[in-house]
């Protein structure tokens, strides 16, 4: 008689009988062997069971030992914290431990996550991103050791949550970038200063240009007036003395230009404030404005509404010479420059705006920069020392302002600067700049 070895659909084998003819022709006795048949069956799956648990047992075990010892010996650290203000850790690894400067886990296991921060504001905004999006990579976070030296962190972190969505604890993993940081900020000045010693060589070899180039004018026109076997009429004198005069008030403002740049640097550039109307300030100028745009239409927008502002009157006209003299070299002959002020909350605001051609994208965060030219888009050269626009910002920031370029390629270009509304009673003041 063959009976098979079933458990719940699992045939585990055969049970094989051999007993004399008859002995189990009633259904009652068959019974006996399928009831045996089935114990078997089940003592089989039993065994199976068991076997199965050990193996499991055995790859969990193997699993805990490779992740104990992956945890244990790299060299980023990793952690599971509690979420909340209150936070703590739950497990650290002894990286972790040693990149904050603790004696051993259990210390480190004692505090609050909140004393790893340099500033409070900053846990906040982290917690707030791991609740909204349940995860960070590569977060930048500005924490600090045991003894408060800063530590600058990578941190990814991912939150584990229960089945009704709310976070039972976070696991993370830090990477101590301190170095990193410090060597790529070493990077850049070194670059700095490489481009700053390129930069002040190229204008070394322009000034030698840009001086000569006034002083050959002044000493040629005095000379042909000098020479003892030409008589020239008054109207021809006046023209050389003109000229003469011209190229001194260029070579006058290339030496200004240099003297205001270093008093800047060295933050010595002293100015005398009063409070003063935008008009009279733009009044105060305008010849020499005219002057500049005789051969472009010139439009000045100041409402005589604006409140004061507390300035230094000649070095704001300086600002306004500058920018304008500015638009005028990137500006066809014939189009219109505007120069407008209007009141933004407590800032006055002041523009010049030219029809020109612009410039592009990537030059307009360098047009500020010491001794950077930007060639003509009108004369197709570079003009000038490269020091009247950082020269303007340096100005402008004296007076706690700001000074920003706006320009589409095609439509021209708008420098802004913001001046704070003026103090409600006049005065004399000294400020060094920035």
């Amino acid at each position: 008689m063959t009976i098979r070895l079933e458990h719940k659909e699992k045939v585990y084998g055969l049970l094989v009988t051999s007993i004399p003819t008859g002995f189990v022709e009633e259904k009652e006795e068959q019974s006996v062997f399928q009831e045996v048949a089935k114990d078997i069956a089940f003592a089989l799956h039993g065994l199976e069971l068991e076997e199965k648990h050990k193996q499991a047992e055995e790859a969990l075990r193997e699993s805990e030992e490779k992740y104990r010892t992956l945890t244990e010996n790299v060299n980023v650290g990793i952690y599971r914290n509690t979420p909340g203000p209150k936070a703590k850790f739950i497990e650290v690894n002894p990286a972790l431990v040693k990149m904050f400067g603790y004696r051993s886990r259990k210390e480190l296991l004692s505090i609050n996550v909140a004393d790893l921060y340099q500033n409070p504001r900053d846990r906040e905004k982290f917690n707030e991103k791991m609740v909204r999006e349940g995860y960070v990579r590569g977060e930048e976070l500005q924490l600090k050791k045991k003894d408060g030296t800063p530590l600058i962190a990578s941190v990814s972190a991912v939150a584990a949550k229960d089945e009704k969505g709310r976070v039972q604890y976070y696991d993370g993993i830090i990477e101590d970038i301190t170095e990193r940081k410090r060597a790529e900020e070493e990077a850049r000045e070194v670059e700095a200063l490489r481009e700053l010693d390129r930069l002040r060589s190229g204008l070394l070899a322009n000034m030698s240009h840009e001086l000569r180039t006034p002083l050959t004018s002044i000493k040629g026109f005095a000379t042909t007036l000098l020479r003892p076997d030409v008589s020239w009429s008054e109207e021809e004198q006046r023209d050389f003395l003109q000229a003469i005069d011209q190229e001194t008030d260029r070579l006058t403002r290339l030496i200004s230009d240099l003297l205001d740049m270093s008093r800047l640097e060295a933050g010595g550039l002293k100015l005398e404030k009063r409070n003063y109307q935008v008009s009279e300030i733009l009044d105060s100028v305008s010849n020499r404005l005219a002057s500049l745009t005789e051969h472009h239409q010139l439009q000045v927008i100041a409402p005589v509404e604006l409140p004061p502002v507390f300035v230094d009157q000649m070095r704001l006209g300086q600002v306004l010479t500058n920018l304008v003299e500015n638009a005028i070299k990137f500006s066809p002959e014939g189009s219109q420059i505007t120069v407008e002020a209007q009141l933004a909350g407590d800032q006055v605001i002041v523009s010049v705006a030219d029809r020109g051609q612009g410039i592009p994208t990537e030059l307009l965060d360098k047009v500020f920069d010491r001794f950077y030219k930007t060639e003509s888009v009108v004369t197709g050269r570079k003009s000038g020392t490269g020091l009247g626009l950082s020269i303007c910002q340096g100005i402008i920031e004296a007076h706690s302002g700001k000074i920003w370029l706006e320009s589409k390629l095609g439509e021209g270009s708008k420098f802004s600067f913001s001046l704070p509304v003026g103090k409600g009673k006049e005065e004399i003041a000294e400020d060094s700049g920035h």
